[in-house]
């Protein structure tokens, strides 16, 4: 099992792994995916003289005073010239164009193979998948977000275990669409986002059977402790009720819903709920926290790209350094909640997205 003491170590000697086991892959698809003039250079040789010569007996016949039947033919004949130059240097342009539209597409693998070489290298065994079906199940689960959205997409799932604690890492984005009518009364269609970021599982060091969730409290912030009535309002009816706690950081910061009060106090202490605060400082974003399935799933809106490779290739150490600098970072949760302190001896179970 990983620990975070060796991956660290791993991250500062990722340059070296980089120009050791990544830049030769890099070398030969370059290599191989050279972009070769020649065909080109031969055809432009040979199809120029037709295109320029076809160009200039049609300007000759234009010019003439020719009429009727040597007209047509010469006109003709400029014509087939002028085309037969066009096909000779059209047919190697289009070959260059497959060849790109190939190169382009292995690049794509490439950049996948690359980012699962650099996450292997950090934990041979963590488990990484570049393109990833979409955790629906966690998603809807984990009660953080509306059960509903009309597109939704998932990459770079990551999995493992640090110390005895089992983690699932998922860059996610939902949509809701919205059909409206433009200035002119034109009928469009747009995405708006619900949540686009990083959802992180981690096996829980407690056991639990209710549903214990965290919302980023907006309303609190916005009116002050008219909200906490109005939140206490809003949760008659339902299974989650408000959990008001003695932190009053944490309480205006978040919302605490739960189907069991006590539980909720026992999950979230007064040392969890600042190791809470300090991630969300960390993050400097509406974190979220739900307890669902012995686990806790913590959401972290991530706008900007995350684990991502340019198509250039020229940064690569940089982009691997980067890339494995943003796993490490989210995986000090574990550390940070204390994750891998088992509570009265909770077994370890492995749990997937």
């Amino acid at each position: 099992m990983a620990e975070l003491q060796e991956l660290r170590q791993r991250l500062s000697q990722s340059a070296e792994f980089c120009q050791a086991e990544l830049w030769p892959l890099v070398d030969e698809f370059q290599l191989k995916h050279q972009l070769d003039l020649d065909p080109i250079k031969h055809e432009a040789t040979r199809s120029l003289p037709l295109i320029i010569g076809g160009w200039i007996v049609s300007q000759i016949v234009e010019s003439s005073r020719l009429t009727g039947a040597p007209r047509s033919v010469l006109g003709l004949a400029s014509a087939a010239i002028f085309m037969v130059g066009l096909f000779l240097i059209g047919r190697e342009l289009v070959k260059i164009a497959r060849n790109r539209a190939r190169a382009f597409s292995e690049l794509q693998k490439l950049r996948h193979d690359l980012k699962q070489r650099a996450v292997r290298y950090l934990s041979p065994e963590f488990e990484f998948n570049a393109q990833s079906p979409f955790p629906d199940r966690l998603y809807k689960g984990c009660g953080l977000f509306s059960a509903s959205y009309d597109r939704a997409s998932a990459e770079d799932h990551c999995a493992g275990y640090l110390g005895q604690t089992h983690f699932d890492l998922i860059e996610v984005a939902t949509y809701n669409r919205e059909t409206y009518r433009d200035s002119k009364g034109r009928r469009r269609t747009r995405y708006i986002p619900i949540f686009k970021g990083l959802l992180f599982r981690a096996d829980f060091n407690k056991n639990f059977v209710g549903q214990t969730r965290v919302h980023t409290d907006r309303l609190e912030n916005g009116i002050g402790l008219l909200a906490r009535t109005a939140q206490r309002i809003g949760t008659t009816g339902s299974k989650l009720k408000l959990v008001e706690l003695e932190n009053p950081i944490f309480e205006a910061s978040f919302k605490v819903v739960s189907t069991d009060e006590t539980e909720a106090r026992y999950l979230l202490t007064p040392s969890f709920m600042e190791k809470i605060l300090d991630l969300k400082t960390k993050y400097n974003a509406n974190l979220q926290l739900s307890f669902f399935e012995k686990s806790v799933v913590v959401a972290i809106p991530h706008p900007g790209q995350f684990m991502e490779i340019g198509y250039s290739l020229k940064d690569l150490t940089v982009a691997i350094e980067t890339l494995l600098s943003e796993l490490v970072a989210i995986l000090e949760i574990v550390e940070e909640l204390d994750l891998n302190t088992r509570i009265w001896n909770k077994q370890q179970q492995k749990v997937g997205t």
